[in-house]
């Protein structure tokens, strides 16, 4: 498996298949600290779409530095990507073109 480059192309924007009020709605169910809990808080919804994916800008992404202001605290969603310990491709991924887990698609 392929390291990260720390492109930050993975979170300007992040994709993710369901809109904002699914994802407050079952962030108000959900374990604080959770994927949920934290998108809801800190991801912003674009009004941008591809398919049935939504765009959200993370308020804890530095675009100057392209870096996760909160990369020792952030959630599985963000830890895992973008495989999420399965086989590359397993599930849909929206895979940004200078990404360096592209080389896993080949």
């Amino acid at each position: 498996m392929t390291a990260c480059s720390a492109c930050g192309d993975c979170c300007d924007p992040v994709w993710y298949p369901w809109g904002a009020a699914d994802i407050r709605q079952a962030a108000s169910r959900a374990a604080s600290g959770s994927d949920l809990a934290f998108a809801a808080e800190h991801w912003h919804a674009t009004g941008e779409r591809r398919g049935d994916l939504h765009a959200y800008r993370c308020d804890r992404f530095d675009p100057a530095t392209r870096l996760c202001t909160a990369h020792d605290d952030r959630p599985p969603i963000c830890r895992g990507y973008p495989w999420y310990d399965e086989p590359p491709d397993h599930r849909l991924v929206v895979l940004p073109e200078r990404c360096a887990f592209q080389a896993d698609r080949r």
